[in-house]
């Protein structure tokens, strides 16, 4: 009976970029370019209307908590992208960690199943 080696799937990120195929690292390039442009909009969009100046019962106001929510899965995924699963190798790993908080798995959960 021959044994074999299993082979483990190399996480998509910037720290394996000598394990993957230029193909790949394209679509990287494409996914990091395409989630930089929505966070800076996401940027642009919460200085906007989400600072205090802003009244409760502006519509746009109210949109604020979700759009902070929806910004935190594209930053989750940019940082899964830059810097891999080993949160303590990302820029302020205690802050981020702090942010996330008790969703943290929440979003390695959804990472996991988002279309690659």
């Amino acid at each position: 009976m021959k044994h074999r080696l299993e082979v483990l799937p190399v996480e998509k990120c910037y720290l394996n970029r000598e394990k993957l195929t230029p193909d790949i690292l394209n679509d990287m390039d494409r996914d990091k370019r395409n989630l930089s442009r929505i966070l800076r909009q996401y940027n642009t969009q919460l200085r906007a209307y989400c600072s205090p100046e802003h009244e409760a019962r502006d519509e746009a106001f109210r949109n604020c908590p979700l759009w902070r929510e929806e910004k935190m899965i594209h930053y989750y995924k940019w940082m899964r992208l830059l810097y891999c699963s080993d949160y303590n190798l990302w820029p302020n790993a205690p802050k981020i960690k702090r942010s996330f908080g008790a969703n943290l798995p929440l979003f390695e959960k959804l990472y996991a199943f988002m279309p690659k």
